[in-house]
């Protein structure tokens, strides 16, 4: 992905067009003030709140994402930095291990990746890091959370109570199950 900067916001551009640049050759990523009228979407609030993610990772389009960036609640962030020009992975650390390939988001040639963190999803210098710059995210919101409605069966219900005295007795316990 390549974005373009007008009126103090990014925007991202599927083609490698004039004065358009993968988001870690952006000096510095411009941030919107939030807008405290938008209606934001408070699935995309709890996936983000407190991650790093990748476009990839989420189900959202990029139109959605993006609006949420023009409204100051979504941030993109450089997924690679350069130090003394060696590249620093942002997610999870790496400094040594990248390799370059000829990207199709970016068009670019010679794109980098984190080789360490790759299992996670590629993350190459084309593809921002997404994280919520909205309002904070509260679990005591949510309803139903961890609610059950079933019945345990006997042999359950008695493991269930083994963990339970383990736990107030701050003993060790093996559970064996499926």
């Amino acid at each position: 992905m390549r974005f373009i900067i007008k009126n103090s916001h990014l925007h991202p551009v599927f083609e490698k067009i004039q004065h358009s640049l993968p988001v870690t050759q952006i000096d510095s990523i411009p941030q919107p003030s939030p807008d405290p009228n938008f209606s934001f979407n408070e699935q995309l609030q709890q996936l983000l709140s407190g991650k790093q993610l990748l476009h990839d990772d989420l189900e959202h389009s990029i139109e959605e994402i993006h609006s949420h960036y023009e409204n100051g609640y979504i941030q993109y962030r450089k997924p690679i930095s350069y130090k003394n020009n060696k590249p620093f992975c942002v997610r999870c650390g790496n400094n040594q291990f990248f390799a370059r390939f000829p990207c199709s988001r970016c068009h670019e040639e010679d794109c980098a990746y984190c080789r360490h963190c790759i299992m996670m999803g590629r993350v190459s210098a084309c593809t921002p890091l997404l994280t919520w710059t909205g309002p904070e995210f509260s679990l005591f919101k949510a309803r139903n959370v961890l609610k059950w409605e079933g019945q345990l069966s006997k042999g359950q219900e008695a493991a269930s109570n083994a963990v339970k005295l383990t736990i107030i007795e701050q003993k060790e316990l093996l559970v064996w199950a499926v």
